[in-house]
């Protein structure tokens, strides 16, 4: 690795791409130089030390903004996972060292997965891809589970909302769920690319978390720290495995529809698809959210500590 590595982030504009390109421009000895790709169009603002390389996604422009670049960190939405193949097979045109696909999630490298969330065929398919072309790039998975804090207080999440008192219990409430904060994940992320640990996360999936919840301890906790009971909060009930059977079935219906990924991945209904199916893999639907030990391996290296599940809470729902 050069001295100062440049990395460009794709999503540098989101809730983990901000987070990320926070923690690479705070690592210090300024051993980063930091780029963000962004449409032609975005009106997105960046920190100072960021530098904006603006695309229109065309495959000569993402060669020409991946050129001189040493790593890729793909941030890229779910829905927008269609983009990420010409995005990967731009950096490798392009000469770029390391990629790290837009994984950040439950265990999409399990077979399993594939199984429950057939709309994960476009994660797995990138990392196949970077595999077969290993001698020209080399890539990097992380899975943190879901992203509790962001999960807490966005309200696009359709399970639980503090504001208006309304959660999902699945199933019977006692699956365990592995949970990561947005810094936390982010920290793992800028971590696999540090210079001590750039070659020993060569080709390798990472696993870290924060805490690991049950829908109903998480319930306990919501209620202690906004001073509430069962009373005051609408509490529903879903089944993993029937929310995973909806979104499998229109899942199916898109992608036989005769448009290619790039396409239907961004209708209605495969968004609709995409949220009951991932959603019931975040919630413990297969075992794909459940890392069990593998988190320890990675976190002691990179220094990262568990975090007290129901601190994590109550500093969502007092700071909010």
């Amino acid at each position: 690795m050069a001295s100062q590595t440049s990395v460009i982030i794709v999503g540098a504009a989101g809730n983990i791409g901000s987070c990320i390109t926070h923690h690479l421009l705070a690592s210090g000895s300024n051993q980063f130089k930091v780029s963000a790709l962004t449409r032609a169009s975005s009106r997105s603002v960046f920190p100072e030390g960021v530098t904006p390389i603006r695309t229109d996604y065309t495959p000569a422009s993402l060669v020409a903004a991946f050129t001189s670049q040493d790593i890729v960190i793909s941030t890229i939405s779910t829905s927008s996972l269609g983009d990420q193949m010409a995005i990967a097979k731009a950096a490798i045109q392009a000469g770029v060292k390391r990629f790290l696909p837009a994984e950040l999630g439950m265990d999409t490298s399990s077979d399993h997965c594939l199984q429950i969330a057939p709309c994960t065929f476009l994660k797995k398919d990138i990392i196949k891809y970077l595999q077969q072309n290993e001698d020209k790039i080399s890539w990097t998975g992380v899975f943190c589970g879901l992203w509790i804090d962001f999960s807490l207080t966005n309200p696009d999440w359709p399970w639980w909302d503090i504001k208006n008192k309304s959660f999902t219990v699945f199933d019977d409430g006692n699956t365990p769920f592995e949970t990561s904060t947005i810094d936390n994940a982010a920290r793992a992320v800028v971590s696999t690319v540090l210079p001590e640990h750039f070659d020993r996360t060569r080709n390798e999936f990472i696993h870290v978390h924060s805490a690991v919840y049950t829908p109903n301890q998480l319930l306990r906790y919501l209620k202690k720290y906004t001073n509430t009971t069962d009373a005051d909060w609408k509490i529903k009930h879903e089944k993993i495995g029937e929310m995973a059977a909806r979104g499998q079935k229109a899942f199916q219906e898109e992608a036989t529809s005769g448009a290619p990924p790039e396409v239907f991945t961004k209708s209605q209904k495969f968004q609709g698809a995409i949220i009951n199916m991932i959603s019931a893999g975040l919630m413990g639907n297969g075992c794909v959210n459940q890392f069990g030990e593998k988190t320890g391996y990675w976190m002691e290296r990179f220094g990262l500590k568990e975090e007290d599940p129901e601190q994590i809470v109550r500093d969502v729902v007092v700071g909010a």
